[in-house]
């Protein structure tokens, strides 16, 4: 979905930014661990972070570069990208909407906070429990918070040991000689095996 019916969008050369470390949705408290193009790079036909329009006359539509990309989690960027979000250009801001599948219409959500080019979100809304099954499936992240006595640095050396045993295990599903595992898959790794769940 297109944030702005116009026939030409460039890409412009500028250096890229810091991403916005919480997810630019509105109503999202999660980190942002994508970055997005607001508008497709197959529209820009580059991976340029600033784009300029310009309408039928081929005046420019915006008074400097517009930055385009910004920061998603990974639940949110799938929504953008599988139709189920649109981010649009009004006015000055970049707004999301939301699919209302039985309506089969646009819900205005909000601007995104920040816009892209901000790092800090103006209001992060608390983060909201996920309580029933469909909710806690959809979910792909979750925050650990360390035991008191244990800091940041004994956890990061408890996984990377971890890792190494792991690979070790003659029977280890993961491939020896990237010599690591990803924290995520390592701990359901450790937890499937521990509550037997683990393939025979």
């Amino acid at each position: 979905m297109k944030p702005l019916e116009t026939r030409r969008v460039t890409g412009q050369l500028a250096s890229r930014y810091p991403l916005n470390m919480f997810c630019s949705n509105p109503d999202c408290p999660e980190p942002a661990v994508d970055g997005h193009h607001i508008f497709p790079r197959s529209e820009i036909g580059n991976t340029l972070w600033f784009v300029q329009a310009f309408d039928d006359e081929d005046h420019e539509l915006f008074t400097s570069p517009l930055p385009h990309v910004t920061g998603l989690c990974r639940q949110h960027h799938d929504d953008v990208e599988e139709h189920r979000a649109w981010i649009r250009l009004e006015d000055a801001d970049f707004v999301w909407y939301d699919r209302d599948a039985e309506r089969d219409e646009w819900a205005k959500v909000g601007p995104l906070d920040p816009q892209p080019g901000g790092r800090d979100k103006a209001h992060r809304p608390k983060r909201k429990r996920f309580t029933t099954d469909d909710e806690l499936a959809r979910r792909k992240s979750v925050s650990i918070k360390l035991p008191v006595g244990i800091d940041g640095v004994y956890w990061r050396d408890l996984i990377e040991e971890a890792g190494k045993v792991e690979l070790a295990q003659e029977d280890t599903p993961f491939d020896r000689t990237l010599g690591k595992v990803t924290t995520g898959k390592l701990l359901v790794t450790i937890l499937e095996r521990y509550t037997g769940r683990a393939a025979a």
